[in-house]
This record gives structure tokens, C-alpha cells and sequence, in this order.
């Protein structure tokens, strides 16, 4: 019997070959403020997928269309010696708009990101580095992003006073204003409302979880369902494979809401442990 074989049969008697049930999701090891020049950051790793995210944030003026709202931008990269052995560029492209069409387009309060409209906005820098790569990566990136931005804080700036002739930023458009950082006062950064993404892999008409690499070989169809930790599907997203009832999308959707309690519950609880230990040093 062939190796995806055993891996399929063992799929259809609802175990599989690591012992897990169909749902259940690996360990996986948080960290935050890992990168000491980024002004959010996180690492998060399983068994297979290894990555980091870092946010910058700057000031910039805003586009005339949207004169009260910042940027959010996303990217998503890797070594070369990750992107010649465990992953393609284009999959890496793939995933970057996956994640920002279903986690950041419409869950991040743009207005927020606002100082003086027409005049001063931030922009937000989401950039991820994929340092191991596996099955269920997509899960793995989002959940980091989520980490890094709830690590995030944005300090408080003011516009003080006209001026008439200096121009701090150099920008003709920012002549009459200057900006004061108000020391130590910061701000959240509105993240509140960014999902994690929980792929979900069918095979013989049943659905895992959390799959390995050689399980996402074996899957007929890969959805992906984007939660709010409010337990509320934002967004539904199937990568490939044949059509499917409503009614079944409506299951995975309520399966996916239940298995993201538990998701937010350790990745809350792991930036908890952090912030204990970082208080008593």
C-alpha cells in the first residue's frame, strides 16, 4: 500500500497518520516583539511552517479620493532557499491576496489610521517572512499578522500650529501644518476586527483541518473560512476543486467558528504568558 494511500484510508476512518482527529489543529509556538526596529511584530511556528511578521508604520498625505483614510499594505516573501525547495514565488503572490482580500481590505478601520484629513495619514507596512513552509501556511501567515498588529501600537500626533514657510516632510501639500509626537502616549492599533483564516481541506466527502503537506496533496477541494475573534465568518474563499451545496458551506462555516474559539483562546493565551514573563524581568 502506497504512502497516500494509507494517508487516504486513515482519512476515511477519521484518524489520521499523526494521531489527530479530522479538526484538530497542531501545536503552535507564539511569540511577539521579536523584531526590535518593526513597531509591531510576531513569530509564529508549527511543525512544518515557520514565520515572521513585522509592521512599520509612516506618516504620508492620503489619496484626494479617500482624504480621511490611511493604507494598509501587505507582503509576503521568503528566502530563496525556501522559495527553490518548499514553496513557488507565485504561491507566495497568491496567498498575499487571499489574505488581504479576506483578513485586511474590510477589517481594518482605515479612518482610524487618519491624523488631519487631506493632510497626514498612516501608513501601515504588513511585511511577512516565510522561513519554513508546509501545510496549512495560509493558516500559520494570518494568524501572525493577527499577533503582529494586536502588538502594535501607534503614537499620538497632533497638528500644533500653522506655518507658513518650513515644510516638515517636505511635501507642498503639508506646508501650512507640523506635527507633534505627544511622548509617551500611544494609541491600539484598530485590529479588533481582522480574522484569522482556517483552511479546510475535503477528501471522500470529509473535511480536515489544519493539513499536513502531504494531506493538502490528497484533498479534492481547500476552502478557506476568514473569523473574527467574535466567533463571526467575514468571508468564505475556495481555492480550487468542484462546486459544493450551500448546506455544506454553512457547516463548514459553523465547524470553522467552533475550532476559532479554541484558536483565540491559545493564541491569547500565549501572548498572556508573554507579557507575564516580560513583566517580571
Amino acid at each position: 500500500m502506497s504512502c497516500l494511500k494509507y494517508i487516504e484510508d486513515s482519512i476515511n476512518s477519521n484518524i489520521r497518520v499523526d494521531g489527530r482527529a479530522l479538526s484538530t489543529y497542531r501545536s503552535i509556538e507564539i511569540n511577539k516583539s521579536i523584531l526590535v526596529s518593526a513597531d509591531g511584530s510576531s513569530s509564529v511556528m508549527n511543525e512544518e511552517n515557520n514565520v515572521i511578521c513585522g509592521i512599520k508604520l509612516s506618516l504620508v498625505t492620503p489619496n484626494p479620493d479617500t482624504h480621511d483614510e490611511g493604507f494598509v499594505n501587505l507582503q509576503i516573501d521568503c528566502p530563496a532557499s525556501v522559495a527553490t525547495n518548499r514553496i513557488k514565488k507565485e504561491h507566495l503572490q497568491t496567498m498575499t491576496s487571499i489574505i488581504y482580500d479576506l483578513c485586511i481590505k474590510n477589517n481594518i478601520n482605515k479612518k482610524k489610521l487618519c491624523i488631519l484629513s487631506s493632510k497626514f495619514v498612516w501608513s501601515v507596512d504588513i511585511n511577512v517572512m516565510v522561513l519554513n513552509a508546509g501545510g496549512g501556511l495560509l493558516d500559520i501567515i494570518s494568524i501572525a499578522i493577527y499577533v503582529a498588529l494586536k502588538n502594535t501600537s501607534i503614537p499620538v500626533v497632533i497638528p500644533k500650529k500653522q506655518i507658513e514657510e518650513s515644510d516638515v516632510f517636505n511635501d507642498s501639500k503639508n506646508k501650512d501644518y507640523q506635527l507633534e509626537i505627544v511622548e509617551n502616549q500611544e494609541t491600539n492599533f484598530p485590529y479588533e476586527n481582522v480574522p484569522i483564516c482556517i483552511s479546510i481541506g475535503e477528501i471522500n466527502n470529509k473535511y480536515i483541518y489544519d493539513m499536513s503537506k502531504i494531506e493538502e496533496e490528497l484533498v479534492e477541494n481547500i476552502f478557506v473560512v476568514a473569523i473574527a475573534s467574535s466567533g463571526k465568518c467575514v468571508a468564505f474563499h475556495k481555492l480550487y476543486g468542484i462546486s459544493m451545496e450551500i448546506s455544506s458551506i454553512l457547516n463548514i462555516a459553523e465547524n470553522s467558528s467552533k475550532i476559532s474559539h479554541i484558536l483565540f483562546e491559545k493564541i491569547n493565551e500565549a501572548i498572556d504568558k508573554i507579557e507575564m514573563k516580560n513583566s517580571s524581568l
